[in-house]
């Protein structure tokens, strides 16, 4: 994420995030931290302090977001994304973002 971050669009955007891919074979979830600062994006594995929103989906949806070939808010009215917290931050961040090339 931090190689695809594009400051720019963040504009003074501060905020943190976390992101929860559940599904996992043993019934768990793969857990991030994504930290909007100062122009900065950092991610560390792990939940890490008090989030502004949390996300949960599952990887193929987590693809389709990052892509940008899934709806979010349709995601969400579907429950396929659950979101809690900010949910302007959560509207606002696939601009941040640039896609991964294939």
């Amino acid at each position: 994420m931090p190689q695809l971050f594009r400051a720019e669009r963040a504009g003074s955007t501060n905020g943190t995030t976390h992101w929860s891919n559940t599904g996992r074979p043993d019934g768990g979830a793969d857990e991030w931290t994504v930290r909007f600062a100062d122009g900065t994006c950092t991610t560390m594995s792990g939940h890490d302090g008090e989030p502004d929103v949390s996300l949960a989906m599952s990887p193929v949806d987590f693809l389709k977001i990052i892509t940008k070939r899934g709806n979010p808010m349709l995601m969400v009215m579907t429950g396929k994304l659950k979101v809690r917290g900010d949910l302007g931050l959560a509207a606002g961040m696939s601009d941040f973002f640039d896609s991964p090339e294939p």
